[in-house]
């Protein structure tokens, strides 16, 4: 295959092998570099197609390559979607919003019992793992001669590796130890809302404000199959609802005065947070992170589960 005028070519007889494999790397690179992820999924059961082939395609595709030790999905549903996925990504740039189920990489019972809101780590454990994470901890222990050194180096690159893994799983591993293993990376994906700017982050610190659920508008979905999520989602004024998106619509069958508020500040994210203080750490607020239009100035609109209000700056 080449990439031309017209689109997609294959490599032609003439071809030797080292120009046929240049045209195939070409093309390939071309649709990685123009493919576009924007098909829908939508409602994740109830889309049903009858595929009526002959029977030879059928025992191909269910004895040779469904449940076989390779590369493909393992059962044949994955197998079709997964080709079709192919010949959409290769004839027209384009490919679904995230992977469907049927060919979605396995994840590990750890990643789903952190994806179901399961605790995966005790506060001791975190803490331990988090000391591991410094040679101070493991000097001691050469020095009372229960690891050597080689041993310690190990011990200490193994525990930067599980932090590290633990982070990409979207965990966030405090270094306070009296603070547990939170569901989020809240610093990362609110600076993340604010095109990189750490800045951000500190109106919440300031105010002792911790975000447990960050960046709510990408996590409605979670609200019926996480149960971290459910259960903070159940103590706010917004609690758990039928609708499909945190839109204006929602946000003012919850809060009377959203609609004039829109007038006057432009929301940038939403989250579930509590205050850290002694005394006021059970409420949890719905908070809006907003720009003042007036001044252009970072606030944090807030409504307790009662309906009382506030404003940080």
């Amino acid at each position: 295959m080449a990439v031309g005028h017209a689109g997609l070519y294959v490599p032609t007889e003439d071809d030797d092998i080292d120009t046929a494999a240049t045209k195939i790397a070409n093309t390939l690179g071309a649709i990685a570099q123009t493919l576009v992820n924007d098909i829908p999924l939508g409602i994740d059961k109830g889309g049903k197609t009858l595929l009526d082939t002959e029977q030879g395609i059928k025992a191909f595709v269910k004895d040779e390559l469904a449940g076989k030790q390779n590369h493909l999905p393992d059962t044949e549903v994955g197998i079709w979607v997964h080709y079709l996925t192919k010949g959409i990504e290769r004839d027209f740039g384009r490919t679904w919003e995230k992977d469907p189920k049927s060919i979605a990489p396995k994840k590990s019972k750890e990643e789903k019992k952190a994806e179901s809101g399961g605790r995966l780590l005790t506060k001791k454990q975190k803490n331990m793992l988090v000391a591991k994470r410094r040679w101070d901890y493991w000097e001691k222990l050469i020095d009372e001669g229960k690891v050597t050194e080689e041993e310690a180096e190990e011990g200490m690159k193994g525990a930067i590796a599980e932090v590290k893994r633990l982070k990409e799983m979207g965990l966030y591993i405090n270094t306070n130890k009296t603070k547990g293993v939170q569901q989020f990376d809240w610093e990362r994906e609110i600076t993340e809302m604010w095109d990189g700017d750490e800045s951000k982050l500190n109106i919440y610190k300031k105010h002792k404000l911790l975000p447990l659920v960050p960046v709510l508008e990408k996590k409605w979905h979670m609200h019926s199959t996480n149960k971290f999520v459910t259960r903070e989602w159940n103590k706010t004024i917004i609690k758990t609802d039928d609708s499909k998106s945190i839109d204006k619509k929602f946000i003012s069958s919850k809060i009377d005065e959203w609609e004039n508020l829109t007038s006057h500040y432009t929301p940038k994210t939403f989250s579930i947070c509590k205050i850290e203080v002694a005394g006021k750490m059970k409420e949890r607020w719905f908070v809006c992170d907003a720009i003042r239009k007036s001044d252009k100035k970072q606030v944090l609109l807030m409504w307790d589960s009662n309906g009382k209000d506030g404003i940080l700056e």
